[in-house]
């Protein structure tokens, strides 16, 4: 018993960086929003190794129709169309060559929006 109390403790510890900067960062996208009076735009997050998530910080879905850059990855796991729900995210993986990076920006087509949305991917830690 006392040695599978001591692994939850060990798994949970493992996580605690990591739920710790999702909270600091859900207090930012708040922060930001009651000063600056706009609501907190989705962004890309680097999960870990070549994972990485698109966050929806909008109390609504946001809807993807389209990848117009897809070409420019050797490999991208996202499925047109697809949705992430209100303050949700969905995970996918992305990979570069040497020869070919990951480009700076994964660019979307939002279901109902004139302009395409550009979300900025963010470098590896």
């Amino acid at each position: 018993m006392k040695a599978a109390q001591q692994q939850v403790y060990s798994s949970r510890e493992k996580h605690r960086p990591a739920i710790v900067t999702a909270v600091e960062k859900s207090g930012t996208d708040l922060q930001n929003s009651l000063t600056t009076g706009e609501p907190p735009q989705p962004r890309i997050e680097w999960i870990t190794g070549s994972q990485y998530a698109i966050v929806n910080p909008k109390a609504t879905t946001l809807r993807i129709e389209n990848l117009l850059n897809k070409d420019a990855f050797v490999r991208l796991g996202l499925q047109v169309p697809f949705e992430v729900p209100p303050s949700s995210q969905t995970r996918f993986l992305a990979l570069g060559a040497w020869q070919q990076p990951l480009p700076d920006n994964l660019i979307l087509d939002e279901v109902g929006c004139d302009e395409s949305l550009y979300l900025a991917i963010p470098p590896k830690c």
